[in-house]
């Protein structure tokens, strides 16, 4: 008799604290605390210091869905492991290090990198690559989006691409048979740090989302993806190429920076798609037709990471591919009616699209809507031959560069389109474009309370 009550009162407690630890859980599951990604490229992993499953760019908001009971020390920090959410559903564990959580009042880490909330705290510069006069255009940005121009660099043969560090002050030209690193200065200006030879050829160039790499093509030898480390002095680093036998030009990298797309025109267009490893090489993941023909197309990966948007020349339309989980493409969709692209640009919401269109020299504007169905916006005449683009860090500023007229047009962003501000005279053949910035001096304004 006496065992049994005893086994009774035992199964009440167990049940108790079940209840207690439930309704404990339950609290913390209503109280929901979110945060900020501070550093690019934050390894998200399937476990305290597990592997590795997605990387987060700075700025990026997360939900904190719990954390470990003690701290850990990672690089000399000790703090707590979160496991969190992401806005895309990502789910898995971050060092807390590197997170600052929403409404802090004593915040011990301030956001390191460049993002549209802190964007005042930098001086911005566009760099352009003018193929034919060998030269580098820099010009600084105004807070009101107009161009100053201040110089063109020189010693350099044939710059046909140019991409920035996407939160240090370095930038990176592709030449005909080198990769030259540049430290912008605090005036906007460039100090070579680095060259690095190359294919014959170079065609384009682009940074890793997380900093760590760069990749670059080029026409020869046997049509190579070139593969960079870049070192802690922003030089570049080979880590060897991919040949793929074909001719990839135009690319485009995911967000988490898992998946590359490039664009194969040998005998029919085709895109190449790669698998980033953590090494940050790349790895095949086979390819994907898209229509008979012989055309450089234009290719752009949506913000979110999950679609491909790509150029059909012939059929003068874009192909909308799903990107699934383990980066395969699925077609989903067209754009109609989309003459000759020659560049593709998503706002950071991604409910914007610009096109260039280098047969008519118009740009046109397609909006989404919430079921991200895109539809024409609007359209601005420019002259022929507009070619690439890029955005203003606040979103309120487009600038794109045009061959024919050796002329950078500035736009600014409205409500219902965009409006041409400014055109300004640019080296021979301005090919490519990005934007560089430097922190200015004295206390930022992310930092005021």
């Amino acid at each position: 008799m006496l065992k049994s009550i005893t086994k009774v009162f035992s199964v009440i407690i167990i049940i108790s604290l079940s209840l207690n630890l439930n309704n404990c859980s339950s609290k913390k599951k209503r109280k929901k605390i979110y945060g900020f990604v501070t550093v690019d490229g934050l390894n998200l992993r399937n476990n305290v210091r597990g592997k590795i499953v997605a990387q987060l760019r700075a700025g990026e908001k997360i939900t904190v869905l719990t954390r470990t009971e003690k701290k850990h020390v990672v690089n000399k920090m000790k703090d707590y492991w979160y496991q969190i959410s992401t806005s895309r559903g990502k789910v898995g564990w971050v060092f807390a290090g590197y997170i600052e959580l929403q409404g802090e009042k004593n915040r011990k880490k301030k956001l390191r990198l460049i993002k549209k909330g802190n964007y005042q705290d930098f001086n911005h510069y566009l760099y352009v690559a003018n193929e034919n006069s060998d030269t580098v255009g820099i010009y600084r940005i105004g807070t009101d989006g107009k161009l100053t121009f201040i110089k063109n660099q020189r010693a350099l043969k044939k710059p046909v691409s140019v991409t920035a560090h996407p939160y240090l002050n370095y930038i990176y030209v592709l030449e005909f048979t080198r990769i030259i690193t540049y430290k912008i200065k605090p005036n906007g200006t460039l100090e070579p740090i680095g060259t690095l030879k190359t294919g014959v050829g170079g065609k384009i160039i682009k940074a890793h989302p997380n900093g760590k790499y760069v990749y670059a093509t080029s026409a020869n030898p046997m049509i190579n993806i070139g593969m960079y480390k870049v070192m802690s002095d922003g030089r570049l680093r080979g880590m060897g190429d991919v040949f793929t036998f074909k001719k990839p030009v135009n690319f485009d990298i995911t967000p988490d920076g898992r998946n590359a797309y490039f664009y194969d025109r040998k005998k029919k267009n085709k895109i190449l798609k790669f698998r980033i490893a953590i090494s940050g090489k790349l790895k095949s993941k086979g390819e994907t037709d898209i229509s008979p023909g012989k055309f450089n197309g234009a290719l752009q990966v949506s913000p979110d990471g999950e679609k491909l948007f790509v150029a059909n020349v012939p059929d003068k339309s874009l192909i909308i591919f799903n990107i699934n989980p383990d980066g395969d493409l699925k077609e989903a969709g067209k754009i109609e009616k989309v003459d000759y692209p020659g560049d593709l640009l998503f706002n950071d919401k991604g409910d914007r699209l610009y096109i260039t269109h280098k047969n008519t020299g118009l740009i046109s504007i397609y909006s989404s809507d919430k079921e991200k169905i895109y539809k024409k916006a609007g359209e601005i005449k420019q002259g022929k031959k507009p070619e690439d683009m890029v955005l203003h860090q606040s979103g309120n500023f487009l600038f794109v560069t045009n061959k024919t007229a050796n002329k950078i047009y500035v736009y600014k962003i409205t409500a219902s389109g965009i409006e041409k501000i400014q055109e300004i005279a640019a080296g021979i053949k301005p090919e490519s474009l990005c934007i560089g910035r430097i922190k200015k001096p004295g206390k930022p304004k992310s930092a005021a309370k």
